[in-house]
């Protein structure tokens, strides 16, 4: 995993292999001629399909198994969008060329940008959807996956850049004070 995404967008690996299908949370083998090819992390909720990421072994990359992925979700679930969140395009970044790569191979599987913007572990992403997306179902959702744990993962949704921006800042100044706060209270 540590290949396709940096460590500051990955959440610790008991996150992953927990069973949380009670809370519509799913972990999925993508296989080819019954062989792992990589592996797809969603949530599936009556107004949404959330892709949280599918990622695929190096030597299995660039070969249409993101494009199936999202294929596959979108036959199981016709009555509801499917969304993600990506980085945003950044040209200041190192990684801004991976960044561009991704949004156009979203808009080419018929994801659109959406005025929806999560705030985790101090990054900005953009959410992109499928038609019918709503902001207030997603919001209710990961506000209500992510509260109580570790603050440094928990997803914040806003639904300008300009509100995920300011509140990055404050993020930022204030997280390890959180972080202590929450780590005191699993003492208890």
């Amino acid at each position: 995993m540590e290949e396709s995404f940096p460590p500051e967008e990955t959440l610790p690996f008991e996150f992953y292999v927990s069973d949380f299908r009670n809370l519509g949370i799913h972990v999925e083998g993508a296989y080819r001629e019954n062989e792992l090819v990589g592996f797809l992390h969603y949530i599936v909720r009556p107004e949404f399909v959330y892709l949280a990421f599918f990622a695929f072994f190096p030597k299995e990359r660039g070969k249409g198994y993101g494009r199936e992925s999202l294929e596959y979700l979108k036959s199981l679930f016709l009555d509801r969008p499917i969304c993600i969140d990506r980085e945003l395009i950044d040209p200041s970044l190192p990684d801004n060329a991976i960044r561009v790569k991704r949004r156009e191979f979203y808009m080419r599987s018929g994801l659109f940008d959406q005025n929806s913007y999560q705030v985790q572990n101090g990054i900005i992403f953009q959410t992109m959807s499928t038609p019918g997306f709503k902001f207030a179902p997603l919001k209710v959702a990961i506000d209500e996956l992510s509260s109580g744990g570790d603050p440094r993962y928990r997803a914040y949704y806003f639904q300008s850049l300009e509100e995920a921006e300011s509140f990055r800042t404050q993020w930022q100044e204030t997280i390890e004070e959180k972080y202590r706060e929450w780590l005191g209270s699993q003492d208890e």
